[in-house]
């Protein structure tokens, strides 16, 4: 008889990123019907999961994002699912689903939440702190707990594994996310176009005042693809630098591939990136990067594809003055990145990976 499979997922609320990217890669690797808590936009699911797919905590949409949280995973837990044979959770919330006595359950990691890893707000403990600090706390340990009943841990990089063993005190398995790319070949450094690429959210974790500083610091020109919290002050922040630099919002996805594709180089020096979804697409069109020298981007990025510095102002701007794209073969970097985060490895790695819990 068939294993049946489901894939339970926290979600999105706006705009589906990596994880939902994710979610739906697993849905197809282990031909598994998909259960979403929210989606802002529930026809892409249902575009790209060949079997069933279900909405079962639409109303958290509309609440803030502590209390959207705390009702997916409460909704999570209600959860019934007998007739499938193991459920595959991803997404923080999602952890919190209870498996049938007989059923597998196993959780693919993005990250550990980190505001309760690494920090719970005990910096501002006056007014508001309090409060937060009061509610992190004890979802700290409830999440800690729903950890401990996971059957296998997949983790999304080396970082998020290494979070998982100091957090939890539990191993996990790498399994890289799946990149999609198409197959146009990729392009010679002497057809591409003269600027850099940063791609991803506009907020306070990509140090974007820090790539802004530095491009002042140099005669070239920066492309930002995305938007987010921080547009307003950024775009203040370049013209009082007087920075070269270009912000596009946020662009189709198709925008923002030939973007990366036709890019010199990209920047990104994020603060503790989980992976680097959009570091791993630049590698797999062959753009070679200069990124942030700490986890993750520097298990990423090496001499063959580009240059690790230090996250500040002067490092930056030395590497982008020193960046020489002919030193690259966008080929190789190309063919590399793409054995190492294609959709083809990940589907056997998962499926590799849960084989040792139970034939799927």
């Amino acid at each position: 008889m068939n294993e049946r499979v489901a894939i339970v997922h926290d979600g999105f609320a706006d705009t589906p990123g990596g994880a939902a990217k994710v979610a739906t890669a697993l849905a197809a690797a282990l031909d598994a019907d998909l259960y979403a808590g929210r989606a802002g936009k529930p026809a892409w699911y249902e575009e790209r999961v060949e079997r069933e797919v279900t909405l079962y905590a639409e109303r958290a949409n509309s609440l803030p994002t502590m209390l959207r949280d705390a009702m997916v995973a409460y909704e999570t837990g209600r959860l019934h699912l007998p007739e499938y044979d193991t459920v595959v959770t991803t997404g923080v919330p999602a952890k919190f689903y209870q498996p049938e006595s007989r059923q597998l359950h196993h959780h693919y990691t993005h990250h550990p939440p980190l505001r309760y890893t690494e920090w719970l707000g005990r910096d501002k403990l006056t007014g508001l702190g309090n409060f937060r600090y009061l509610i992190r706390k004890p979802a700290m340990y409830a999440d800690w707990i729903e950890m401990q009943r996971v059957r296998k841990i997949l983790a999304n990089s080396r970082t998020t594994r290494e979070r998982i063993d100091r957090h939890y005190g539990l191993d996990a398995t790498v399994v890289n996310p799946p990149i999609e790319y198409d197959d146009r070949p990729v392009l010679d450094t002497e057809h591409r176009e003269d600027y850099f690429l940063s791609a991803g959210r506009l907020g306070e974790r990509k140090r974007l005042e820090t790539l802004i500083r530095a491009f002042a610091r140099t005669d070239e020109r920066l492309v930002l693809c995305g938007d987010g919290p921080l547009r307003k002050e950024l775009t203040e922040l370049t013209e009082e630098t007087g920075a070269n630099v270009e912000f596009r919002g946020f662009v189709p996805e198709e925008a923002v591939v030939e973007t990366m594709r036709k890019a010199k180089g990209g920047v990104f020096i994020p603060v503790e990136e989980d992976f680097g979804m959009a570091i791993a697409e630049c590698l797999c069109y062959g753009t070679p990067l200069v990124v942030t020298d700490e986890p993750n981007p520097k298990y990423m990025v090496d001499a063959e594809n580009g240059h690790r510095v230090e996250p500040t102002v002067d490092a930056v701007a030395e590497a982008i003055k020193q960046f020489d794209p002919g030193a690259f073969d966008p080929n190789s970097i190309a063919a590399s990145a793409r054995q190492r985060y294609g959709a083809d490895r990940f589907a056997t790695e998962v499926r590799e990976a849960l084989r040792e819990e139970r034939t799927i």
